[in-house]
């Protein structure tokens, strides 16, 4: 059996990712400082609006989601994931967005969670960290660690978010050709023949029930592996083969790890508000205010 290097980790940190002219400095442990800062709240309302999953989403959802999203932009320009030609792309596209009469429709009540949230960034020990959510998870939100290496994600904890379970997109059923996996796989250096008895079988989970390891014929993966290979809803999948056809029955949406949206929109329609969201998703990190020179 040979065990393959996850080398589709770092399609998980895309998404993520945003950068802006920020350089932070450390401060007292209750406000972060910043020594120089570009006006990104301008930038914000078209970032959420690329983000919320419609523009009905409750407005305390939308401000959880505006912290994480100011969040993102700041340690976007602190890894140097992106260049400037990527962001100057990025704004140029948002310009673009904004002058949509779509966007204009929802541009006031977003601008309006930016400006509620001014400044705030979610933080833990006292630095701010990646705002990382998703659409819906399945059931319960993974930990940090069980996906992504390295210590700076062990504020990400798993906690349990049932109502997800009600979503319409919650399950989803997922049918390839034997023939259409061999070719898919195939572009990826892995060999499979379901004639010759091959199978794909699942090995292990996460304490979230995500598949941490899947066996693809005499080849190791993990499971966001798969989801990307076969650009699957989710990680959270149970495999059937059913003959003419194998089907993956994915549960959730999205890598599952942070906040999920819908449990943060259910939340937010039962009272909570965004502080309350983002210290549910986020028990071991806070919300810091920036402050400029």
């Amino acid at each position: 059996m040979r065990e393959r290097i996850s080398y589709f980790a770092v399609i998980l940190l895309i998404m993520l990712l945003i950068p802006a002219g920020v350089i932070l400095l450390f401060s007292d442990g209750q406000k972060l400082e910043t020594e120089k800062e570009p006006n990104l709240e301008d930038y914000l309302a078209g970032i959420v609006y690329s983000q919320i999953p419609d523009t009905d989403y409750p407005l305390e959802a939308v401000k959880a989601q505006v912290v994480l999203a100011r969040s993102n932009l700041i340690c976007g320009l602190l890894d140097g994931s992106i260049s400037e030609e990527d962001w100057k792309q990025e704004a140029s596209d948002l310009r673009s967005e904004m002058k949509s009469r779509k966007f204009n429709s929802s541009y006031r009540r977003i601008q309006t969670a930016v400006s509620g949230t001014k400044d705030e960034v979610l933080s833990f020990q006292g630095r701010v960290c990646r705002g990382i959510f998703h659409r819906v998870s399945a059931g319960y939100t993974r930990s940090g660690c069980d996906v992504l290496e390295g210590s700076e994600y062990e504020y990400i904890t798993g906690v349990e978010s049932v109502v997800d379970q009600e979503c319409e997109d919650y399950l989803t059923g997922h049918y390839f050709t034997p023939d259409f996996l061999k070719k898919e796989f195939l572009n990826f250096g892995i060999h499979i023949s379901f004639s010759d008895g091959d199978e794909i079988t699942v090995k292990t989970r996460d304490e979230a029930g995500y598949v941490s390891t899947v066996q693809v014929g005499d080849t190791l993966c993990t499971g966001e592996e798969v989801r990307q290979m076969l650009h699957l809803p989710s990680a959270s999948f149970t495999v059937e083969n059913q003959g003419e056809k194998v089907r993956f029955l994915c549960r959730g949406q999205g890598h599952g790890m942070g906040m999920s949206q819908y449990g943060a929109g259910r939340m937010a329609k039962e009272g909570s508000t965004y502080r309350d969201i983002l210290s549910y998703y986020f028990p071991e990190a806070e919300i810091l205010v920036m402050e400029s020179e």
